[in-house]
């Protein structure tokens, strides 16, 4: 049931036994997911349906170091949440990524892979996706080697990437989680003796307020929001639980990636068989190279992966298209933009008989053609998000991010770039085209890079751990010091290996829910 508190009258009060604060991806699958148990979820969603600009104002961070575009581009309020935008890469992490990299000073994550592994059926299950294994597709056999491994991430269907499209089934029924909208979170009931907290209040636009009550709470609300919530909690509380919780916020990273090689093909026709979106039924395919748990022990190297993009070298069809697509996602058609892309007449006619043919995307040409490298951003305890002394609209303070990129950093992207360079040229890969770096990878420093950025996947502020002193989180996403709080988002992550976190977000996020589930009684 979904309720708007912008046009609800006077302040209200309700009761459930979880109470949710973000109705995103993770907010509503895992309300879904209990509800549909027959517990009581109450889901506090700052966003209007749709979004809007007002909320989106929210989302304002003020940057004590290198802007962070995650947080200015990569965030979004509303039913859905950043899935209204977001790109769709669904891929877990090698079980490796979980096991401790002495190497770097880091220790295992408090959850091996073999706990959530299981939740990769339903994941798929939800979007509708392709089962089968990540490393293969049937009609592909990519080169490869010890060192660099061939992975193919699953994508749904655009109109399957909005979690609230994907769960209207659940969450719009009277039996289905209590979803109120334009309710951002404005303040907390901490009972001080017993650390838990007793309620949230939720303030409208227009003033009204609701009182939410609940045995348990989750902050789902992304990774930079759900930070800031928690150091509003610890804040407001005014007592020592801050300082009993010292990795809050801290420890903050992302994948950084550059564009650094342009390849160059007199025939793009086979790399475009090599590397462009492969169709198995609704479910879109992507590759990349992912290197080994193997190489990075033997190298000394983070985790990371390249992968070939295509630039159009003047505007087609395929930018109308995708346009639409995306219209689609937001639940809001552009018929202007599939109407434009009529235009291009050629380019369609060529992207309908390769897909036909070849069940690929076809590029369009003339293109450019540019390898991207990404690596790990290793955590740094300096790097952090804290409590900016200016307020939003509703005198809560902003979220203030101090993020850097160090020298280390950019040492790892150019080394895992020079290894990739020379599995290209020892390979097949050199018989597709040459790679002609930008910089050459022994010089690239974060000065010489321009085109250096962060891709939206921001971890590590309120990390899981084994110890209070070095974690926020335990290994069932309770906080330390507030006994009936979870956080799920992927600022819980301690490291963010090699791959796009949403997969293993889905699977922390399931994994919580039976958790909660046990302890009300409801699990099978």
């Amino acid at each position: 049931m979904i309720r708007d508190l912008a046009v609800e009258s006077g302040d209200l009060k309700v009761s459930a036994d979880v109470g949710l604060i973000g109705a995103g991806i993770a907010g509503l699958v895992l309300a879904a997911r209990l509800a549909q148990a027959g517990l009581r979820v109450v889901v506090l969603e700052s966003g209007a349906r749709d979004g809007n600009a007002a909320t989106e104002q929210l989302n304002e961070v003020e940057f004590a170091g290198k802007p962070y575009e995650g947080a200015t581009k990569g965030r979004a309020r509303g039913l859905g949440g950043t899935s209204t935008k977001w790109g769709g890469a669904l891929l877990p992490f090698f079980p490796q990524d979980l096991e401790p990299r002495p190497q770097f000073g880091l220790p295992a994550w408090p959850v091996p892979f073999s706990d959530v592994a299981p939740y990769i059926v339903e994941v798929e299950r939800l979007f509708r996706l392709q089962p089968g294994p990540y490393d293969q597709v049937p009609f592909a056999d990519p080169p490869q080697s010890e060192d660099f491994v061939a992975r193919y991430a699953k994508w749904p269907s655009f109109r399957l990437r909005n979690v609230a499209q994907v769960l209207k089934g659940q969450i719009a029924t009277p039996q289905g989680p209590q979803i109120w909208l334009n309710a951002t979170a404005t303040g907390f009931d901490l009972d001080r003796d017993s650390g838990r907290v007793r309620a949230v209040v939720a303030t409208a636009p227009s003033g009204n307020t609701v009182v939410v009550s609940a045995s348990r709470f989750v902050i789902c609300a992304g990774a930079i929001e759900s930070t800031r919530l928690l150091l509003w909690l610890f804040a407001s509380a005014n007592d020592q639980r801050r300082q009993e919780c010292p990795a809050a916020g801290r420890w903050f990273h992302d994948h950084l990636s550059a564009p650094l090689a342009e390849i160059r093909t007199s025939n793009p026709k086979h790399l475009n068989r090599l590397a462009a979106f492969t169709f198995q039924g609704t479910t879109m395919r992507s590759l990349r190279y992912e290197l080994s748990p193997l190489a990075q022990r033997r190298y000394g190297l983070v985790s990371g992966f390249c992968h070939i993009a295509f630039a159009p070298l003047r505007r087609s069809g395929i930018d109308d298209v995708r346009e639409f697509m995306l219209s689609l996602q937001r639940r809001r058609p552009d018929l202007t933009a599939l109407a434009h892309a009529t235009l291009d007449a050629g380019y369609l006619a060529n992207a309908a008989w390769w897909r036909f043919v070849h069940k690929q995307l076809y590029w369009p040409r003339p293109s450019r053609f540019d390898l991207h490298v990404v690596v790990e951003q290793l955590p740094r305890a300096a790097n952090r998000i804290d409590l900016s002394p200016h307020t939003d609209r509703y005198g809560v303070p902003r979220a203030s991010l101090d993020w850097q990129v160090s020298d280390k950093d950019t040492a790892m992207l150019g080394r895992l770039a020079e290894r990739f360079s020379d599995f290209w040229n020892a390979s097949s890969l050199d018989g597709l085209g040459s790679l002609h770096w930008h910089t050459a990878p022994s010089a690239i420093t974060a000065d010489s890079l321009d085109s250096l950025s962060d891709i939206y996947h921001p971890s590590g502020s309120t990390r899981m751990g084994t110890r209070a002193e070095d974690s926020v989180v335990d290994a069932n996403l309770s906080v330390w010091n507030v006994p009936n709080l979870s956080i799920t988002a992927t600022s819980v992550f301690p490291t963010i290996a090699g791959a796009n976190p949403t997969m293993m977000l889905l699977l922390f996020t399931l994994r919580l829910a039976d958790h909660l589930l046990d302890l009300f009684g409801k699990k099978n």
